[in-house]
């Protein structure tokens, strides 16, 4: 990745494919609330104020190790301003065309495991 700051984004992005976690909750995404010998995440939501337990996918787990369990996260603003970029750089520019049709609608290309 050309742009640091892009790879973090993009790890972010990741991380949060992996967990389900809304963008409000990114920041709780890190060593501080894993549980079980490190195997799940336990955070109380920002909308729901619900307390969810989610499992570390291996993914995810790289992730964390290679920010030393404390992604860097940015704000709402940036990150969908950085995560278009993200896509730009990966070639992968028509992930936000729709069509009017339910069915029709067009499906992200994305490689998740970091390689571009």
């Amino acid at each position: 990745m050309p742009y640091p700051h892009l790879e973090n984004v993009r790890d972010l992005f990741v991380l949060a494919c992996y967990t389900g976690v809304r963008i409000q909750d990114y920041g709780k995404l890190n060593s501080l609330h894993l549980i079980n010998n490190g195997t799940m995440f336990k955070i109380r939501t920002e909308k729901t104020d619900a307390e969810v337990i989610i499992p570390v996918h291996p993914q995810a787990r790289r992730i964390l190790n290679k920010y030393n369990g404390q992604p860097r996260t940015i704000s709402n603003q940036k990150f969908n301003k950085y995560i278009k970029e993200v896509f730009r750089v990966a070639k992968s520019t028509n992930w936000s065309k729709r069509q009017e049709r339910r069915e029709d609608k067009e499906q992200p290309p994305l490689n998740l495991n970091g390689n571009w």
